[in-house]
């Protein structure tokens, strides 16, 4: 600034506030999502008709501001968080994924229809069969009435468990061991088939 003479300088920052969208420009905004979040959620999986791998079921995208809340017609063989239970998925092979997108005060509906894979890979069984396994051990850790932990020799859905005793180092063995068990399940879920 200069007045007769007088120069002054001063730093000054100022604040510009983002117009705020109407509700119909919010509107807009969550439809044109929608064809973003179909391709978002699939994850490692090839399309909507070939679910085998988790899903990525986030829920909120921080980029453009919108929460999502998810909900599954069978959570036993999709769960809210995208994680994919091949072992369940024999009987029940289409599932609903419902997401409720909201930007600020406006909220839409959104239906997705999946099919699960009826082929997967042997990864996908492994990894079922994992989170079951997963699954009882925090139910065993967290069961400290007794002084005795008695482990499982069957998981729900005809998962069977062997245990042994091993000496530590011996991961490499251990992995090939519950490879093998998945194999073996898997080739007996092809025969029955």
């Amino acid at each position: 600034m200069t007045y007769k003479g007088v120069q002054q300088t001063e730093a000054i920052n100022i604040t510009v506030n983002e117009k705020a969208l109407t509700k119909k420009e919010k509107e807009k905004l969550l439809q044109g999502y929608i064809a973003d979040l179909e391709k978002l959620i699939l994850g490692d999986n090839e399309d909507l008709f070939h679910i085998s791998k988790p899903l990525n079921l986030i829920d909120y995208d921080s980029n453009k501001g919108v929460s999502i809340l998810w909900t599954s017609d069978h959570p036993e063989i999709i769960d809210e968080e995208g994680n994919v239970d091949i072992l369940k998925a024999e009987e029940k092979q289409n599932v609903g994924l419902q997401a409720e997108l909201t930007l600020d005060d406006v909220t839409i509906p959104v239906s997705f229809k999946l099919k699960i894979d009826t082929e997967p890979a042997v990864e996908a069984y492994s990894q079922s069969m994992n989170r079951r396994l997963m699954k009882k051990i925090k139910q065993l850790k967290g069961d400290s009435s007794s002084d005795e932990i008695k482990l499982p020799e069957a998981l729900e859905d005809g998962v069977e468990v062997h245990w042994f005793v091993g000496k530590s180092g011996n991961g490499g063995l251990l992995f090939l061991l519950f490879l093998i068990a998945v194999l073996i399940v898997y080739f007996k879920k092809i025969r029955s088939d």
